[in-house]
């Protein structure tokens, strides 16, 4: 009986590690194409606005660039905002998905108040990046970008970071903007913008946790 015992704890025991190893082989072959995908590439580089004037993807409306960081990436806008979760620039499937403009912003960025949102991928892609703004000296030498449109662009000047919960409507209703003397508002982003025109939010995931967000509020200025 002890024999037997044994022999069913050990054949439980391998059950559990050929699963691990098959986990562990899985995820590597999961994640390559993601960070093949996802490399800076010649590729890439056609749907720069500023290399080109018209892109293979309609959905793709711009590009985003935070000096100094990995944030270098086309921006894309559906009619809602979950197909760019799990779409790349080419509408193909991708756990990395795209950096992408909230559906209800106007796409040439006439809004005073604009969000973009990317996935906090683990090895540094798509918008990884925003974690490391909670350090001051990281911060103050990671501030400056570029958005770039087809006919315009904005300068990036990023002057908050801010951990927020995923439920909080304030950093992502659109409407309270319109008022830009909005109490809420002024009081929520502790009056960082004043009185500033053109506003822009990056918001990602909090790693480790399914209800926080980071966000990046940035002033934007047309060149």
């Amino acid at each position: 009986m002890l024999y037997f015992i044994d022999k069913m704890i050990n054949k439980f025991i391998m059950t559990i590690i050929i699963i691990i190893i098959l986990l562990s082989v899985y995820c590597f072959y999961d994640l390559f194409p993601i960070r093949y995908e996802i490399k800076k590439s010649e590729e890439y580089k056609n749907y720069n606005p500023n290399l080109h004037n018209e892109y293979d993807n309609k959905n793709i409306i711009g590009w985003i660039k935070i000096y100094n960081t990995i944030i270098d990436y086309p921006i894309l806008q559906s009619d809602n905002n979950t197909d760019y979760l799990s779409l790349n620039y080419k509408n193909e499937y991708s756990n990395a998905g795209s950096i992408f403009l909230d559906y209800r912003n106007n796409k040439y960025f006439k809004d005073d108040f604009n969000i973009i949102y990317g996935h906090n991928m683990s090895y540094k892609a798509m918008f990884a990046e925003l974690k490391y703004y909670i350090n001051k000296e990281y911060f103050d030498t990671h501030n400056k970008g570029i958005i770039l449109l087809k006919d315009e662009s904005y300068n990036i000047n990023i002057i908050l970071y801010k951990e927020i919960n995923a439920n909080d409507d304030i950093p992502y209703n659109l409407y309270l903007y319109k008022n830009k003397r909005n109490k809420k508002i002024y009081k929520y982003f502790m009056n960082e913008y004043g009185n500033e025109k053109k506003l822009l939010v990056l918001s990602t995931c909090k790693n480790g946790s399914r209800n926080k967000r980071i966000i990046l509020l940035a002033v934007l200025k047309k060149i």
